[in-house]
């Protein structure tokens, strides 16, 4: 009985708030260390890096990071409140998001452009979840795309998002030609939006000079944002995979939730393969696929003592961000 008391805690919103309590005083403790932060630097044709602008106002940059990470944290219970994405009310996984970002302090106590990324991209997954066989819904088509497209204004990095966009409209059962008109009009008009006011010039755009992880950090930071990066990773295809067979069985609107989410997950590898150089901007967004997997999986098999491979994880992300600090 108490095992299971355990269990339910872990899921319910006291587990949340309980890890949540536990990154916010991790955050704090790698803050008055101040550890180096890794280059979460990107550029996009209306402003340059996040990173850069707050690196100036370190409790600005604390402040915000914080903050738009809990922001992530509640998108991810809204939309499986709604949308019922992972068939049970849960908010293990987005406790699990906080933590796994607080294993590596540069994302929990520094803004950075990778945050900005997960933001957008959950933001644009809300309106396409609602055109599930429903070709008629433009408009939410048309939003999903203008979000990201808009987030491309300020990140690039978010435009390699749009492909993952049309694909999941497939997913959603919505092609059409109007739909796909809705898309491309979504994609032009935030570009449109601020050529025309003035805000973007073709002759002002001046291509970026990226900082390397290789060039800025010593080798143990780089072997720790490394080991980090392939412990997110492995768990996501782990308790990925052990969902598949699960997700299959589910009706086909939930299999195209879980599938999109999943194209998401590609995507963001993908990125980090190509653009391994700026690594760190990833992480927030692979977490986030990480911990829906993590979340879905404890769901799944919610045994009495499934709160132990629950602890195991929090256990490895604590050793991360304990190494995080030592370095």
């Amino acid at each position: 009985m108490k095992e299971q008391r355990i269990t339910d805690f872990l899921h319910s919103r006291y587990g949340f708030m309980l890890m949540a309590l536990m990154s916010v005083a991790a955050a704090g403790g790698a803050y008055i260390q101040a550890p180096t932060m890794a280059p979460g630097a990107g550029w996009g044709p209306l402003m340059f890096s996040f990173a850069e602008w707050f690196s100036k106002i370190p409790p600005v940059s604390l402040a915000v990071a914080v903050a738009l990470n809990f922001f992530i944290a509640l998108l991810l219970i809204y939309i499986n409140k709604h949308y019922n994405v992972l068939r049970s009310i849960s908010y293990l996984f987005a406790g699990l998001f906080l933590v796994m970002e607080a294993a590596l302090p540069t994302l929990f106590v520094h803004m950075s452009d990778g945050i900005f990324i997960a933001v957008v991209v959950l933001l644009s997954l809300i309106p396409l979840y609602t055109t599930f066989q429903d070709s008629e819904r433009t408009r939410r088509v048309f939003l999903s795309f203008c979000i990201v497209s808009a987030g491309a204004l300020v990140d690039i990095t978010c435009a390699a998002y749009l492909i993952a966009l049309f694909v999941g409209c497939f997913q959603m059962r919505c092609i059409t030609l109007r739909t796909m008109l809705a898309a491309v009009l979504g994609i032009i008009t935030p570009w449109w939006i601020a050529w025309g006011t003035g805000a973007l010039s073709v002759a002002a755009i001046r291509l970026p000079e990226f900082v390397s992880l290789f060039s800025v950090l010593e080798v143990m930071k780089i072997a720790q944002v490394l080991v980090y990066a392939g412990t997110s990773l492995a768990l996501g295809i782990g308790f990925g995979m052990f969902n598949l067979l699960k997700i299959y069985s589910y009706n086909a609107r939930t299999r195209a939730y879980n599938g999109f989410l999943v194209v998401l997950a590609i995507t963001t590898v993908a990125l980090m393969v190509v653009d391994y150089n700026r690594l760190v901007i990833y992480l927030p967004m692979l977490n986030v696929c990480t911990a829906i997997q993590m979340g879905h999986f404890f769901i799944i098999n919610r045994r009495k003592r499934s709160y132990i491979p629950v602890i195991c994880v929090i256990g490895i992300y604590a050793v991360l961000y304990l190494w995080a600090l030592s370095l």
